[in-house]
Protein backbone atom coordinates (compact mmCIF):
# COMPACT_ATOMS: atom_id res chain seq x y z
CA UNK A 1 0.00 0.00 0.00
CA UNK A 2 1.53 3.34 -1.02
CA UNK A 3 1.89 6.26 1.41
CA UNK A 4 -1.03 8.31 0.05
CA UNK A 5 -3.47 5.36 0.11
CA UNK A 6 -2.34 4.42 3.62
CA UNK A 7 -2.86 7.97 4.85
CA UNK A 8 -6.28 8.05 3.22
CA UNK A 9 -7.35 4.90 5.07
CA UNK A 10 -5.78 6.10 8.32
CA UNK A 11 -7.36 9.51 7.86
CA UNK A 12 -10.76 7.96 7.30
CA UNK A 13 -10.44 5.87 10.45
CA UNK A 14 -9.27 8.83 12.51
CA UNK A 15 -11.96 11.08 11.09
CA UNK A 16 -14.64 8.51 11.86
CA UNK A 17 -13.51 8.49 15.48
CA UNK A 18 -12.80 12.21 15.74
CA UNK A 19 -15.55 13.92 13.82
CA UNK A 20 -18.51 12.76 15.91
CA UNK A 21 -17.07 14.98 18.63
CA UNK A 22 -17.38 17.99 16.32
CA UNK A 23 -21.09 18.23 17.11
CA UNK A 24 -20.21 18.72 20.78
CA UNK A 25 -16.80 20.39 20.44
CA UNK A 26 -16.46 23.05 17.74
CA UNK A 27 -12.76 23.42 18.65
CA UNK A 28 -11.78 20.13 16.97
CA UNK A 29 -11.56 21.59 13.42
CA UNK A 30 -9.83 24.65 14.86
CA UNK A 31 -7.16 22.45 16.43
CA UNK A 32 -6.46 20.84 13.07
CA UNK A 33 -6.29 24.28 11.47
CA UNK A 34 -3.79 25.46 14.08
CA UNK A 35 -1.61 22.48 13.20
CA UNK A 36 -1.75 23.54 9.56
CA UNK A 37 -0.81 27.10 10.54
CA UNK A 38 2.12 25.82 12.59
CA UNK A 39 3.32 23.71 9.66
CA UNK A 40 3.17 26.75 7.38
CA UNK A 41 5.04 28.95 9.87
CA UNK A 42 7.76 26.38 10.58
CA UNK A 43 8.52 25.95 6.87
CA UNK A 44 10.78 29.01 7.09
CA UNK A 45 13.25 27.20 9.36
CA UNK A 46 12.75 23.57 8.29
CA UNK A 47 13.89 21.69 5.23
CA UNK A 48 11.26 21.44 2.46
CA UNK A 49 11.21 17.63 2.55
CA UNK A 50 10.10 17.56 6.21
CA UNK A 51 7.58 20.34 5.59
CA UNK A 52 6.16 18.49 2.60
CA UNK A 53 5.65 15.29 4.58
CA UNK A 54 3.82 17.04 7.42
CA UNK A 55 1.70 19.24 5.16
CA UNK A 56 0.76 16.28 2.96
CA UNK A 57 -0.36 14.29 6.01
CA UNK A 58 -2.44 17.22 7.28
CA UNK A 59 -3.99 17.65 3.84
CA UNK A 60 -5.05 14.01 3.76
CA UNK A 61 -6.65 14.31 7.19
CA UNK A 62 -8.48 17.52 6.32
CA UNK A 63 -9.72 16.23 2.95
CA UNK A 64 -11.04 13.06 4.53
CA UNK A 65 -12.70 15.06 7.28
CA UNK A 66 -14.55 17.31 4.81
CA UNK A 67 -16.53 14.29 3.54
CA UNK A 68 -17.59 13.27 7.03
CA UNK A 69 -18.21 16.65 8.65
CA UNK A 70 -21.88 16.87 9.76
CA UNK A 71 -22.35 20.63 9.36
CA UNK A 72 -21.80 22.99 6.43
CA UNK A 73 -19.85 25.40 8.66
CA UNK A 74 -17.54 22.58 9.74
CA UNK A 75 -16.94 21.56 6.13
CA UNK A 76 -16.10 25.14 5.16
CA UNK A 77 -13.62 25.37 8.02
CA UNK A 78 -12.02 22.07 7.01
CA UNK A 79 -11.75 23.23 3.39
CA UNK A 80 -9.78 26.24 4.70
CA UNK A 81 -7.47 23.89 6.57
CA UNK A 82 -7.07 21.64 3.53
CA UNK A 83 -6.27 24.65 1.34
CA UNK A 84 -3.60 25.94 3.72
CA UNK A 85 -2.05 22.48 4.05
CA UNK A 86 -2.04 22.09 0.25
CA UNK A 87 -0.43 25.51 -0.20
CA UNK A 88 2.27 24.62 2.32
CA UNK A 89 2.87 21.31 0.54
CA UNK A 90 2.97 23.05 -2.86
CA UNK A 91 5.59 25.58 -1.82
CA UNK A 92 7.70 22.89 -0.14
CA UNK A 93 7.41 20.71 -3.26
CA UNK A 94 8.54 23.63 -5.41
CA UNK A 95 11.59 24.20 -3.22
CA UNK A 96 12.37 20.48 -3.15
CA UNK A 97 11.75 20.30 -6.94
CA UNK A 98 9.11 17.58 -6.61
CA UNK A 99 6.75 17.03 -9.59
CA UNK A 100 3.68 16.99 -7.33
CA UNK A 101 3.86 20.77 -6.77
CA UNK A 102 1.35 21.54 -9.52
CA UNK A 103 -1.17 19.05 -8.16
CA UNK A 104 -0.94 20.58 -4.69
CA UNK A 105 -1.58 24.05 -6.15
CA UNK A 106 -4.74 22.77 -7.89
CA UNK A 107 -6.00 21.12 -4.71
CA UNK A 108 -5.28 24.28 -2.70
CA UNK A 109 -7.26 26.36 -5.18
CA UNK A 110 -10.21 23.95 -5.18
CA UNK A 111 -10.43 23.92 -1.39
CA UNK A 112 -10.05 27.71 -1.20
CA UNK A 113 -13.05 28.10 -3.51
CA UNK A 114 -15.06 25.60 -1.44
CA UNK A 115 -14.21 27.65 1.65
CA UNK A 116 -14.99 30.93 -0.09
CA UNK A 117 -11.63 32.30 1.14
CA UNK A 118 -10.20 35.03 -1.11
CA UNK A 119 -6.70 35.26 0.45
CA UNK A 120 -6.22 31.50 0.10
CA UNK A 121 -7.36 31.73 -3.54
CA UNK A 122 -4.83 34.54 -4.01
CA UNK A 123 -2.02 32.38 -2.66
CA UNK A 124 -2.94 29.55 -5.04
CA UNK A 125 -2.71 32.01 -7.96
CA UNK A 126 0.61 33.31 -6.63
CA UNK A 127 2.09 29.82 -6.40
CA UNK A 128 0.74 28.98 -9.85
CA UNK A 129 2.69 31.98 -11.17
CA UNK A 130 5.80 30.70 -9.36
CA UNK A 131 5.31 27.22 -10.83
CA UNK A 132 4.41 28.19 -14.40
CA UNK A 133 7.07 30.88 -14.71
CA UNK A 134 9.97 28.98 -13.16
CA UNK A 135 11.93 28.49 -16.39
CA UNK A 136 11.69 32.20 -17.19
CA UNK A 137 12.55 33.24 -13.64
CA UNK A 138 15.73 31.18 -13.80
CA UNK A 139 16.79 33.18 -16.85
CA UNK A 140 15.56 36.51 -15.45
CA UNK A 141 12.72 36.75 -17.96
CA UNK A 142 9.30 38.17 -17.00
CA UNK A 143 5.98 37.39 -18.66
CA UNK A 144 2.61 39.03 -19.24
CA UNK A 145 0.88 35.82 -18.13
CA UNK A 146 2.56 36.06 -14.74
CA UNK A 147 1.41 39.66 -14.43
CA UNK A 148 -2.18 38.61 -15.20
CA UNK A 149 -2.09 35.85 -12.58
CA UNK A 150 -0.63 38.19 -9.97
CA UNK A 151 -3.11 40.96 -10.77
CA UNK A 152 -5.96 38.50 -10.23
CA UNK A 153 -4.29 37.35 -7.00
CA UNK A 154 -4.12 40.94 -5.79
CA UNK A 155 -7.85 41.32 -6.43
CA UNK A 156 -8.65 38.11 -4.53
CA UNK A 157 -6.41 39.07 -1.59
CA UNK A 158 -8.72 41.88 -0.51
CA UNK A 159 -7.93 45.23 1.08
CA UNK A 160 -7.95 44.46 4.81
CA UNK A 161 -4.93 44.73 7.10
CA UNK A 162 -5.09 40.97 7.75
CA UNK A 163 -4.03 40.38 4.13
CA UNK A 164 -1.45 43.21 3.96
CA UNK A 165 1.58 40.90 4.09
CA UNK A 166 0.02 38.78 1.32
CA UNK A 167 -0.47 41.89 -0.82
CA UNK A 168 3.17 42.85 -0.18
CA UNK A 169 4.34 39.45 -1.46
CA UNK A 170 2.20 39.83 -4.58
CA UNK A 171 3.44 43.38 -5.18
CA UNK A 172 7.08 42.23 -4.90
CA UNK A 173 6.43 39.55 -7.51
CA UNK A 174 4.69 42.07 -9.78
CA UNK A 175 7.64 44.46 -9.39
CA UNK A 176 10.05 41.67 -10.36
CA UNK A 177 8.02 40.78 -13.46
CA UNK A 178 7.85 44.41 -14.61
CA UNK A 179 11.57 44.98 -13.98
CA UNK A 180 12.42 41.79 -15.91
CA UNK A 181 10.24 43.07 -18.78
CA UNK A 182 12.16 46.36 -18.79
CA UNK A 183 9.39 48.47 -17.23
CA UNK A 184 11.43 50.32 -14.60
CA UNK A 185 8.70 52.86 -13.79
CA UNK A 186 6.10 50.10 -13.37
CA UNK A 187 8.50 48.15 -11.16
CA UNK A 188 9.01 51.14 -8.85
CA UNK A 189 5.26 51.67 -8.58
CA UNK A 190 4.77 48.05 -7.58
CA UNK A 191 7.58 48.40 -5.02
CA UNK A 192 5.74 51.35 -3.49
CA UNK A 193 2.67 49.17 -3.14
CA UNK A 194 4.79 46.46 -1.51
CA UNK A 195 6.36 48.91 0.95
CA UNK A 196 3.00 50.37 1.98
CA UNK A 197 1.48 46.91 2.41
CA UNK A 198 4.47 45.71 4.45
CA UNK A 199 4.09 48.70 6.77
CA UNK A 200 0.41 47.87 7.33
CA UNK A 201 0.99 44.16 7.88
CA UNK A 202 -0.25 42.44 11.00
CA UNK A 203 0.01 38.78 11.91
CA UNK A 204 -1.61 36.58 9.26
CA UNK A 205 -1.06 32.91 10.16
CA UNK A 206 -2.97 31.67 7.10
CA UNK A 207 -0.38 33.27 4.79
CA UNK A 208 2.63 31.08 3.96
CA UNK A 209 5.20 33.88 3.81
CA UNK A 210 3.81 36.03 6.62
CA UNK A 211 6.69 35.62 9.08
CA UNK A 212 9.26 36.08 6.31
CA UNK A 213 7.65 39.32 5.06
CA UNK A 214 7.10 40.77 8.52
CA UNK A 215 10.59 39.61 9.56
CA UNK A 216 12.38 41.65 6.90
CA UNK A 217 12.30 39.22 3.98
CA UNK A 218 11.05 41.98 1.70
CA UNK A 219 14.48 43.63 1.51
CA UNK A 220 15.98 40.70 -0.39
CA UNK A 221 13.09 40.82 -2.86
CA UNK A 222 13.48 44.58 -3.21
CA UNK A 223 17.16 44.07 -4.00
CA UNK A 224 16.38 41.57 -6.73
CA UNK A 225 13.83 43.91 -8.32
CA UNK A 226 16.21 46.89 -8.24
CA UNK A 227 19.01 44.82 -9.74
CA UNK A 228 16.77 43.80 -12.64
CA UNK A 229 15.77 47.44 -13.04
CA UNK A 230 19.44 48.44 -13.37
CA UNK A 231 19.50 50.39 -10.08
CA UNK A 232 22.68 48.76 -8.80
CA UNK A 233 23.51 51.09 -5.90
CA UNK A 234 20.02 50.78 -4.42
CA UNK A 235 20.06 47.05 -5.04
CA UNK A 236 23.33 46.66 -3.17
CA UNK A 237 21.95 48.57 -0.18
CA UNK A 238 18.89 46.32 -0.01
CA UNK A 239 20.79 43.06 -0.51
CA UNK A 240 23.42 44.03 2.08
CA UNK A 241 20.64 44.70 4.58
CA UNK A 242 19.09 41.29 3.84
CA UNK A 243 22.45 39.57 4.38
CA UNK A 244 23.13 41.42 7.63
CA UNK A 245 19.74 40.50 9.10
CA UNK A 246 19.57 36.96 7.73
CA UNK A 247 16.21 37.72 6.12
CA UNK A 248 14.81 35.59 3.31
CA UNK A 249 15.11 31.93 2.35
CA UNK A 250 18.38 30.03 2.62
CA UNK A 251 20.91 31.18 0.01
CA UNK A 252 18.54 33.55 -1.81
CA UNK A 253 20.14 36.85 -0.73
CA UNK A 254 23.60 35.55 -1.67
CA UNK A 255 22.20 34.59 -5.06
CA UNK A 256 20.90 38.13 -5.55
CA UNK A 257 24.34 39.47 -4.56
CA UNK A 258 26.05 37.13 -7.01
CA UNK A 259 23.76 38.30 -9.83
CA UNK A 260 24.50 41.93 -8.91
CA UNK A 261 28.26 41.38 -8.88
CA UNK A 262 28.04 39.68 -12.28
CA UNK A 263 26.09 42.65 -13.66
CA UNK A 264 28.80 44.95 -12.30
CA UNK A 265 31.51 42.91 -14.05
CA UNK A 266 33.00 41.57 -10.80
CA UNK A 267 33.34 37.90 -11.74
CA UNK A 268 35.32 36.83 -8.67
CA UNK A 269 32.87 38.62 -6.36
CA UNK A 270 29.96 36.96 -8.15
CA UNK A 271 31.56 33.52 -7.82
CA UNK A 272 32.20 34.02 -4.08
CA UNK A 273 28.60 35.10 -3.42
CA UNK A 274 27.16 32.27 -5.51
CA UNK A 275 29.32 29.70 -3.74
CA UNK A 276 28.12 30.91 -0.34
CA UNK A 277 24.52 30.92 -1.55
CA UNK A 278 24.79 27.44 -3.05
CA UNK A 279 26.26 25.92 0.09
CA UNK A 280 23.63 27.63 2.27
CA UNK A 281 20.76 26.54 0.01
CA UNK A 282 22.03 22.97 -0.18
CA UNK A 283 22.47 22.75 3.60
CA UNK A 284 18.90 24.03 4.02
CA UNK A 285 17.49 21.54 1.53
CA UNK A 286 16.33 24.33 -0.82
CA UNK A 287 16.97 22.48 -4.08
CA UNK A 288 15.10 25.12 -6.08
CA UNK A 289 17.40 27.91 -4.88
CA UNK A 290 20.47 25.72 -5.50
CA UNK A 291 19.25 25.08 -9.04
CA UNK A 292 18.80 28.80 -9.70
CA UNK A 293 22.28 29.52 -8.36
CA UNK A 294 23.79 26.76 -10.49
CA UNK A 295 22.13 28.23 -13.59
CA UNK A 296 23.55 31.68 -12.79
CA UNK A 297 27.04 30.22 -12.28
CA UNK A 298 26.91 28.77 -15.79
CA UNK A 299 26.60 32.29 -17.22
CA UNK A 300 29.88 33.52 -15.70
CA UNK A 301 32.97 33.78 -17.95
CA UNK A 302 35.31 30.79 -17.79
CA UNK A 303 38.20 31.26 -15.36
CA UNK A 304 40.02 29.26 -12.72
CA UNK A 305 37.64 30.59 -10.08
CA UNK A 306 34.43 29.94 -12.00
CA UNK A 307 35.61 26.50 -13.12
CA UNK A 308 36.15 25.58 -9.49
CA UNK A 309 32.67 26.88 -8.69
CA UNK A 310 31.09 24.76 -11.41
CA UNK A 311 32.92 21.68 -10.16
CA UNK A 312 31.63 22.35 -6.64
CA UNK A 313 28.05 22.56 -7.93
CA UNK A 314 28.28 19.52 -10.21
Amino acid sequence: MDRRRFLGVAGGTLAALWLPTVRKSPLAPEQLHRRAQQAAASARTRGPAATLREASDLLTLAETATFLAPLTASRRSLHRTASLAALTAAQAAQRAQRPAAGDYVKRADAHAHQAGDGPLQAQALMLRRDQDGEAGHMLGVGSDRSIRLLTEALDRAGAGRSSASLRAAIFYRLAWERAALGDQRGARLELQGADISAELAIEAPDFLEDEDLRGGGGVARRGSVLRHAGCHDEAETAISEALSTGAGSAGVAHHHLGCLRAAQGDVDGAAAALEEGFLTARAGGNIQAARYIRATAQTLPVSTVTQGLRELMA
